[in-house]
């Protein structure tokens, strides 16, 4: 169990260290600063598009939205408990839905101008296949769209849903 002086020194490395988001988070989590200021830091790396980017995902410094950056926004959605009639889930969604590529019946977790900004070597996108490391098998990132998107169904046509759930 985490002793109150281990969590306190927790809490100053996230405050001295961390990205505003995830200050924000453990300040709402563990201090009781009001979910605003969380949902509020979350929406200043959502894009005009709906998606999300400005470097969501660590692992990529793209400002561009990415399929990959949106869901890990969703995650960050999902524990704010944000619901789906939220403007930011609400935009989220709908990115997702226009970037789903139904020659493939997939998504691109993140687009070829991710090789161009600092990025783990897994995101690396090829440019013959136009997928990346982590493409190898179906199962990445599509699963996980589709499960946010079942999860939203409302900003989501039926038949849309269907195919991707075929596509699954």
């Amino acid at each position: 169990m985490l002793g109150r002086d281990r969590l306190e020194e927790a809490l100053d490395f996230v405050d001295r260290d961390a990205r505003p988001l995830d200050r924000a988070v453990a300040r709402w989590l563990f201090q009781g600063h009001p979910v605003r200021d969380a949902v509020d830091e979350l929406g200043k790396l959502q894009n005009n598009d709906g998606g999300f980017g400005n470097s969501l995902e660590p692992d990529f410094e793209l400002v561009e939205s990415s399929v990959l950056a949106t869901t890990i926004g969703l995650q960050y959605a999902d524990l704010l408990d944000l619901d789906a009639g939220h403007p930011t889930v609400a935009g989220a969604v709908g990115f997702l839905v226009d970037r789903y590529d139904p020659g493939q019946a997939r998504w691109a977790a993140v687009p070829p101008a991710v090789n161009a900004v600092p990025h783990a070597p897994w995101w690396s996108v090829d440019p013959t296949t136009q997928r990346c490391g982590v493409e190898a098998e179906w199962a990445n990132p599509n699963a996980e769209v589709v499960g946010w998107l079942l999860r939203h169904r409302r900003w989501v046509a039926p038949t849309f849903l269907d195919e991707v759930k075929a596509a699954a």
